[in-house]
């Protein structure tokens, strides 16, 4: 049985057509889907979860950009990494925000 930690940062749910309707419906989210083709790139603001369903083998290549006006949504999100478990695989701060604070 997999232990739930936290439903977006654990990244062991996916969501089906069903959940999608199910937002829609109850919560007024609507979430997006598409087809990323070759050549293509997705920008995904600041605080967006997001889930990647890979169709074919892939590799992928991410940039993470902070802009001046998200800078409080990115260190929002590292205190709700910061919380979780210290053994969780997210726990880290990949975006290390504070270390940007420090040196912009």
């Amino acid at each position: 049985m997999v232990q739930v930690i936290h439903p977006i940062h654990d990244q062991i749910f996916y969501l089906t057509l069903e959940h999608k309707a199910k937002l829609k419906q109850e919560y007024g989210i609507e979430p997006w889907t598409f087809l990323q083709k070759l050549g293509e790139a997705v920008l995904i603001p600041a605080g967006c979860p997001d889930q990647v369903r890979n169709l074919k083998s892939c590799i992928k290549v991410a940039l993470d950009f902070v802009s001046p006006e998200n800078v409080g949504e990115c260190a929002r999100l590292t205190e709700e990494f910061r919380v979780l478990p210290p053994n969780h695989w997210a726990k880290e701060d990949k975006l290390e925000v504070f270390l940007l604070l420090i040196l912009g």
